[in-house]
Protein backbone atom coordinates (compact mmCIF):
# COMPACT_ATOMS: atom_id res chain seq x y z
CA UNK A 1 0.00 0.00 0.00
CA UNK A 2 1.57 3.74 -0.75
CA UNK A 3 -0.09 6.68 0.29
CA UNK A 4 -0.59 8.78 -3.22
CA UNK A 5 -2.19 5.66 -4.60
CA UNK A 6 -5.74 5.71 -2.94
CA UNK A 7 -7.89 2.77 -1.76
CA UNK A 8 -5.57 -0.58 -1.52
CA UNK A 9 -7.29 -3.15 -3.51
CA UNK A 10 -7.97 -6.74 -1.82
CA UNK A 11 -8.99 -10.09 -3.88
CA UNK A 12 -9.17 -13.39 -2.76
CA UNK A 13 -10.82 -16.46 -4.12
CA UNK A 14 -13.98 -18.04 -2.53
CA UNK A 15 -15.55 -21.10 -3.27
CA UNK A 16 -18.56 -22.60 -1.58
CA UNK A 17 -20.50 -26.03 -3.12
CA UNK A 18 -23.70 -23.46 -1.34
CA UNK A 19 -22.29 -20.61 -3.05
CA UNK A 20 -21.15 -17.76 -1.25
CA UNK A 21 -24.07 -14.94 0.30
CA UNK A 22 -21.66 -12.44 1.66
CA UNK A 23 -17.57 -11.64 1.85
CA UNK A 24 -15.73 -8.70 3.81
CA UNK A 25 -12.00 -7.62 4.53
CA UNK A 26 -12.11 -6.59 8.18
CA UNK A 27 -8.80 -4.01 8.30
CA UNK A 28 -7.47 -2.08 11.83
CA UNK A 29 -5.53 0.89 11.92
CA UNK A 30 -3.06 1.03 14.30
CA UNK A 31 -4.94 -0.76 16.69
CA UNK A 32 -7.73 0.59 16.19
CA UNK A 33 -10.85 -1.23 16.18
CA UNK A 34 -11.70 -3.47 13.65
CA UNK A 35 -14.15 -1.87 10.06
CA UNK A 36 -15.57 -3.49 7.53
CA UNK A 37 -15.51 -3.44 3.14
CA UNK A 38 -18.10 -5.64 1.46
CA UNK A 39 -16.44 -7.58 -1.65
CA UNK A 40 -18.06 -8.27 -4.28
CA UNK A 41 -17.77 -11.02 -7.59
CA UNK A 42 -18.54 -14.17 -8.46
CA UNK A 43 -17.02 -17.45 -10.32
CA UNK A 44 -15.23 -17.88 -6.97
CA UNK A 45 -13.52 -14.52 -7.57
CA UNK A 46 -14.06 -11.34 -4.86
CA UNK A 47 -12.75 -8.24 -4.60
CA UNK A 48 -12.70 -5.15 -2.38
CA UNK A 49 -10.60 -2.47 -0.91
CA UNK A 50 -8.45 -0.77 2.05
CA UNK A 51 -8.92 2.89 2.01
CA UNK A 52 -5.95 4.78 1.73
CA UNK A 53 -3.61 5.90 4.87
CA UNK A 54 -1.06 8.36 5.53
CA UNK A 55 2.49 6.33 5.50
CA UNK A 56 3.71 4.63 8.45
CA UNK A 57 0.21 3.38 9.45
CA UNK A 58 -0.03 -0.25 10.09
CA UNK A 59 -2.58 -1.60 9.05
CA UNK A 60 -4.04 -5.29 9.94
CA UNK A 61 -6.97 -7.08 7.89
CA UNK A 62 -8.53 -10.57 7.17
CA UNK A 63 -11.06 -11.87 5.07
CA UNK A 64 -14.65 -13.23 6.32
CA UNK A 65 -16.87 -14.76 3.61
CA UNK A 66 -20.20 -16.78 4.82
CA UNK A 67 -21.49 -19.12 2.55
CA UNK A 68 -25.47 -19.39 1.20
CA UNK A 69 -26.31 -22.54 3.05
CA UNK A 70 -29.46 -22.63 6.01
CA UNK A 71 -26.44 -23.08 8.40
CA UNK A 72 -24.50 -19.70 7.04
CA UNK A 73 -21.22 -21.09 7.84
CA UNK A 74 -18.47 -18.39 8.01
CA UNK A 75 -14.57 -19.02 6.73
CA UNK A 76 -11.70 -16.91 7.47
CA UNK A 77 -8.56 -16.34 6.07
CA UNK A 78 -5.50 -16.45 7.44
CA UNK A 79 -7.87 -18.74 9.53
CA UNK A 80 -7.05 -16.95 13.04
CA UNK A 81 -8.99 -13.69 11.90
CA UNK A 82 -8.39 -11.23 14.49
CA UNK A 83 -5.81 -12.92 16.61
CA UNK A 84 -3.18 -13.90 13.92
CA UNK A 85 -4.09 -11.01 10.59
CA UNK A 86 -2.51 -10.21 7.57
CA UNK A 87 0.08 -6.49 7.89
CA UNK A 88 1.11 -4.20 5.73
CA UNK A 89 2.68 -0.75 6.48
CA UNK A 90 1.48 1.72 4.67
CA UNK A 91 4.51 3.13 2.48
CA UNK A 92 5.30 6.54 1.58
CA UNK A 93 4.95 7.74 -2.20
CA UNK A 94 3.25 5.94 -5.38
CA UNK A 95 4.06 2.92 -7.50
CA UNK A 96 5.46 3.16 -10.87
CA UNK A 97 3.70 -0.03 -12.89
CA UNK A 98 3.28 -0.96 -16.78
CA UNK A 99 0.87 -3.96 -16.30
CA UNK A 100 -2.97 -3.76 -15.41
CA UNK A 101 -2.46 -5.95 -12.34
CA UNK A 102 -3.74 -9.28 -13.92
CA UNK A 103 -1.25 -11.52 -15.20
CA UNK A 104 -2.52 -13.76 -18.20
CA UNK A 105 1.24 -15.73 -18.45
CA UNK A 106 4.42 -16.58 -16.27
CA UNK A 107 7.59 -16.59 -17.83
CA UNK A 108 11.44 -17.38 -17.09
CA UNK A 109 14.48 -17.03 -19.11
CA UNK A 110 15.82 -20.18 -19.71
CA UNK A 111 15.95 -23.78 -17.27
CA UNK A 112 19.14 -23.92 -17.69
CA UNK A 113 21.30 -21.07 -15.91
CA UNK A 114 23.65 -17.85 -18.17
CA UNK A 115 22.98 -14.79 -15.95
CA UNK A 116 19.63 -15.16 -16.56
CA UNK A 117 17.62 -11.81 -15.91
CA UNK A 118 14.39 -9.90 -16.48
CA UNK A 119 14.67 -6.14 -16.09
CA UNK A 120 11.47 -2.85 -16.48
CA UNK A 121 12.37 0.50 -17.49
CA UNK A 122 10.60 3.09 -15.60
CA UNK A 123 10.12 6.72 -16.10
CA UNK A 124 9.69 8.90 -12.96
CA UNK A 125 6.41 11.45 -13.00
CA UNK A 126 8.52 13.89 -11.25
CA UNK A 127 12.39 14.70 -10.08
CA UNK A 128 13.83 14.61 -7.83
CA UNK A 129 12.29 11.23 -7.05
CA UNK A 130 14.07 8.69 -4.41
CA UNK A 131 13.18 4.98 -5.48
CA UNK A 132 12.08 3.71 -2.00
CA UNK A 133 10.71 0.22 -2.79
CA UNK A 134 11.32 -2.75 -5.35
CA UNK A 135 8.32 -5.46 -6.63
CA UNK A 136 7.42 -8.19 -8.45
CA UNK A 137 4.61 -10.97 -9.14
CA UNK A 138 6.11 -14.48 -8.48
CA UNK A 139 4.76 -17.97 -8.55
CA UNK A 140 6.60 -19.42 -6.07
CA UNK A 141 8.69 -18.48 -3.18
CA UNK A 142 12.26 -19.42 -4.03
CA UNK A 143 14.58 -16.13 -3.91
CA UNK A 144 15.58 -13.51 -6.68
CA UNK A 145 17.94 -10.64 -6.66
CA UNK A 146 16.85 -7.06 -7.66
CA UNK A 147 18.57 -4.55 -8.17
CA UNK A 148 18.13 -0.64 -9.71
CA UNK A 149 20.37 0.17 -12.84
CA UNK A 150 21.26 3.46 -14.65
CA UNK A 151 19.56 3.54 -18.23
CA UNK A 152 22.93 3.44 -20.32
CA UNK A 153 21.85 3.37 -24.52
CA UNK A 154 18.44 2.01 -24.06
CA UNK A 155 19.43 -1.07 -21.77
CA UNK A 156 20.38 -1.46 -17.69
CA UNK A 157 24.21 -0.27 -17.11
CA UNK A 158 26.25 0.84 -13.80
CA UNK A 159 24.13 -0.61 -10.42
CA UNK A 160 23.22 2.02 -8.38
CA UNK A 161 21.24 0.05 -5.45
CA UNK A 162 21.31 -3.40 -4.78
CA UNK A 163 21.34 -6.23 -5.05
CA UNK A 164 18.52 -7.04 -2.40
CA UNK A 165 17.13 -10.73 -2.00
CA UNK A 166 13.57 -11.13 -2.34
CA UNK A 167 11.14 -13.98 -2.15
CA UNK A 168 6.95 -13.96 -2.70
CA UNK A 169 4.57 -13.67 0.10
CA UNK A 170 2.61 -17.06 -0.05
CA UNK A 171 -0.66 -15.09 0.24
CA UNK A 172 -0.24 -12.75 -2.52
CA UNK A 173 2.41 -13.66 -4.69
CA UNK A 174 4.64 -10.83 -4.47
CA UNK A 175 8.29 -9.95 -3.32
CA UNK A 176 8.59 -6.73 -1.94
CA UNK A 177 12.07 -5.33 -1.04
CA UNK A 178 11.89 -1.92 0.65
CA UNK A 179 15.15 0.31 0.60
CA UNK A 180 17.09 1.16 3.62
CA UNK A 181 17.54 4.57 3.99
CA UNK A 182 21.00 5.38 2.52
CA UNK A 183 20.78 3.22 -0.17
CA UNK A 184 17.79 4.71 -1.77
CA UNK A 185 19.30 6.23 -5.19
CA UNK A 186 17.86 9.45 -5.87
CA UNK A 187 16.65 10.09 -9.62
CA UNK A 188 17.24 13.45 -10.88
CA UNK A 189 16.17 13.23 -14.70
CA UNK A 190 15.48 10.53 -16.75
CA UNK A 191 14.76 7.00 -16.83
CA UNK A 192 16.40 3.71 -15.04
CA UNK A 193 15.45 0.47 -14.57
CA UNK A 194 14.68 -2.41 -12.07
CA UNK A 195 16.40 -5.92 -12.70
CA UNK A 196 15.61 -9.03 -11.45
CA UNK A 197 18.37 -11.71 -11.50
CA UNK A 198 17.93 -15.61 -11.30
CA UNK A 199 20.16 -17.70 -8.75
CA UNK A 200 22.18 -20.00 -10.65
CA UNK A 201 20.90 -22.93 -8.22
CA UNK A 202 17.28 -21.97 -9.59
CA UNK A 203 17.11 -20.67 -13.33
CA UNK A 204 13.71 -22.23 -13.89
CA UNK A 205 12.04 -20.70 -10.53
CA UNK A 206 10.33 -18.77 -9.99
CA UNK A 207 8.47 -17.74 -12.82
CA UNK A 208 7.33 -13.91 -13.45
CA UNK A 209 4.36 -12.58 -13.93
CA UNK A 210 2.92 -10.56 -17.49
CA UNK A 211 0.29 -8.99 -18.71
CA UNK A 212 -0.08 -9.73 -22.43
CA UNK A 213 -3.26 -7.30 -22.92
CA UNK A 214 -1.47 -4.03 -23.19
CA UNK A 215 2.07 -3.97 -24.75
CA UNK A 216 4.08 -0.91 -23.25
CA UNK A 217 7.57 -2.05 -24.48
CA UNK A 218 9.37 -1.71 -21.68
CA UNK A 219 10.70 -4.92 -20.41
CA UNK A 220 13.69 -6.51 -21.31
CA UNK A 221 15.57 -9.91 -21.23
CA UNK A 222 19.28 -11.08 -21.24
CA UNK A 223 21.33 -13.65 -20.65
CA UNK A 224 25.30 -13.57 -21.35
CA UNK A 225 25.49 -15.33 -24.91
CA UNK A 226 22.44 -12.87 -26.33
CA UNK A 227 22.87 -9.67 -23.95
CA UNK A 228 19.82 -7.41 -23.40
CA UNK A 229 17.16 -7.68 -25.77
CA UNK A 230 13.26 -6.68 -26.02
CA UNK A 231 10.16 -8.56 -24.50
CA UNK A 232 7.60 -8.14 -27.49
CA UNK A 233 4.82 -9.96 -26.05
CA UNK A 234 3.79 -8.26 -22.98
CA UNK A 235 4.69 -6.47 -19.17
CA UNK A 236 6.49 -8.20 -16.63
CA UNK A 237 5.04 -6.90 -13.61
CA UNK A 238 8.28 -5.47 -12.23
CA UNK A 239 7.24 -2.54 -9.78
CA UNK A 240 8.73 0.78 -8.30
CA UNK A 241 8.18 2.44 -5.82
CA UNK A 242 9.29 6.37 -5.79
CA UNK A 243 8.53 9.25 -3.68
CA UNK A 244 9.25 13.05 -3.57
CA UNK A 245 12.49 13.44 -0.98
CA UNK A 246 10.06 14.37 1.92
CA UNK A 247 8.62 17.03 -0.45
CA UNK A 248 11.67 18.09 -2.05
CA UNK A 249 11.44 20.85 -4.83
CA UNK A 250 14.40 22.40 -7.04
CA UNK A 251 14.05 25.52 -7.46
CA UNK A 252 14.48 27.46 -10.52
CA UNK A 253 17.07 30.40 -10.61
CA UNK A 254 19.83 32.23 -12.94
CA UNK A 255 23.13 29.89 -13.01
CA UNK A 256 24.51 27.65 -10.10
CA UNK A 257 24.68 29.09 -6.24
CA UNK A 258 27.97 30.68 -5.94
CA UNK A 259 27.94 29.45 -1.96
CA UNK A 260 26.61 27.00 0.77
CA UNK A 261 23.20 28.42 2.04
CA UNK A 262 20.77 27.00 4.72
CA UNK A 263 17.67 29.58 4.88
CA UNK A 264 15.43 30.23 7.96
CA UNK A 265 12.28 27.44 7.76
CA UNK A 266 8.99 29.46 6.62
CA UNK A 267 6.87 29.99 8.66
CA UNK A 268 8.16 30.10 11.71
CA UNK A 269 6.33 29.64 14.08
CA UNK A 270 4.66 26.75 12.45
CA UNK A 271 1.99 24.44 12.59
CA UNK A 272 1.44 21.82 11.14
CA UNK A 273 4.55 22.21 8.53
CA UNK A 274 7.09 24.25 7.47
CA UNK A 275 9.65 25.14 5.07
CA UNK A 276 13.25 24.38 4.79
CA UNK A 277 15.19 25.53 1.78
CA UNK A 278 19.23 25.53 1.08
CA UNK A 279 21.33 25.72 -2.08
CA UNK A 280 24.82 24.19 -2.76
CA UNK A 281 27.16 25.01 -4.90
CA UNK A 282 28.82 21.72 -6.48
CA UNK A 283 27.56 17.81 -6.47
CA UNK A 284 27.46 16.86 -2.98
CA UNK A 285 26.02 13.82 -0.53
CA UNK A 286 23.26 15.97 0.82
CA UNK A 287 21.86 14.66 4.99
CA UNK A 288 19.05 16.95 6.69
CA UNK A 289 17.69 16.29 9.84
CA UNK A 290 15.90 17.42 12.85
CA UNK A 291 16.71 17.06 16.55
CA UNK A 292 15.05 18.31 19.51
CA UNK A 293 16.33 20.39 22.00
CA UNK A 294 18.04 17.61 23.72
CA UNK A 295 19.66 16.57 20.22
CA UNK A 296 17.73 13.09 19.94
CA UNK A 297 17.05 12.20 16.65
CA UNK A 298 13.54 13.58 15.53
CA UNK A 299 13.14 12.92 11.48
CA UNK A 300 15.91 12.24 8.96
CA UNK A 301 14.59 14.40 6.04
CA UNK A 302 16.57 13.50 3.26
CA UNK A 303 19.89 11.88 2.68
CA UNK A 304 21.52 11.33 -0.85
CA UNK A 305 23.61 13.64 -3.60
CA UNK A 306 22.27 16.15 -5.40
CA UNK A 307 23.51 18.34 -8.22
CA UNK A 308 24.53 21.88 -7.85
CA UNK A 309 21.16 24.12 -7.59
CA UNK A 310 18.55 25.52 -4.31
CA UNK A 311 16.26 23.01 -3.21
CA UNK A 312 13.19 22.84 -0.72
CA UNK A 313 12.13 20.29 1.53
CA UNK A 314 9.04 20.39 3.60
CA UNK A 315 8.84 19.25 7.13
CA UNK A 316 4.93 18.09 8.15
CA UNK A 317 5.70 17.69 11.96
CA UNK A 318 6.08 14.39 12.43
CA UNK A 319 8.67 11.91 13.45
CA UNK A 320 10.37 9.06 11.58
CA UNK A 321 7.79 6.58 12.61
CA UNK A 322 4.48 9.08 11.42
CA UNK A 323 3.72 10.07 14.75
CA UNK A 324 3.02 13.52 15.12
CA UNK A 325 5.66 15.54 17.45
CA UNK A 326 4.22 17.96 20.24
CA UNK A 327 4.74 21.62 20.28
CA UNK A 328 8.40 22.95 21.14
CA UNK A 329 11.82 24.03 19.61
CA UNK A 330 13.15 22.07 17.34
CA UNK A 331 16.56 22.30 15.49
CA UNK A 332 17.35 21.07 11.25
CA UNK A 333 20.89 20.41 10.43
CA UNK A 334 22.09 20.81 6.95
CA UNK A 335 25.64 18.20 6.29
CA UNK A 336 27.10 18.31 3.00
CA UNK A 337 30.67 16.83 2.20
CA UNK A 338 32.75 20.16 3.65
CA UNK A 339 29.66 21.75 5.52
CA UNK A 340 27.30 21.45 8.16
CA UNK A 341 25.05 24.41 9.56
CA UNK A 342 21.95 24.47 12.24
CA UNK A 343 19.13 26.49 12.62
CA UNK A 344 16.36 27.17 15.19
CA UNK A 345 12.13 26.43 14.56
CA UNK A 346 9.82 26.50 16.58
CA UNK A 347 6.25 23.97 16.79
CA UNK A 348 3.25 25.56 17.97
CA UNK A 349 -0.06 24.15 18.20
Amino acid sequence: AFSEDGPVPISAQINDQNGISSANVRYSANGISYSSAAMTGGAGVFTGAIPSFSAGTNVRYYIDARDASPQQNIGLLPAGGTSAPLTFMAQPGHQLMYDDGAPEQFWIESDIYDGNAFAVNFTPSHYPAIVSQLRVLLNDTVSVALTVQKNTGGAPGDVIAGPFVASANPYTGWADVIIPEGQQPLITMGDFYVVLWWFPASPALPGVATDTTQKYNRSAWYDNAFGWNRFPLGNFMIRAAVQNPTGISESGGNGTPSDWTLEPNYPNPFNPSTSISFSIPSVSAVRLDIHNVLGQSVRELYSGQLNPGRYTIDWDGRDQRGNTVNSGVYFFTLQTNSHTQSRKMLLLK
